[in-house]
């Protein structure tokens, strides 16, 4: 009975860092998503910037 308790115990461990884990990667990708489509702004928007500066020097 002991070494089941045992395993039973070990498998909530493994399945709460897998939980865990699985959280901590969806907000990872999640993070990496968001700064992605912040710097594509981000360029979009400075590089119409700076067509807007090249034709007021024109």
């Amino acid at each position: 009975m002991k070494k089941v308790g045992i395993g039973l115990l070990i498998g909530m461990i493994i399945t709460k860092v897998l939980n865990v884990s699985t959280i901590y990667v969806g907000y990872t990708i999640a993070t990496f998503i968001f700064a992605g489509m912040t710097f594509c702004i981000g360029g979009y928007i400075s590089m119409i910037a700076f067509k807007d500066d090249s034709s007021q020097n024109k």
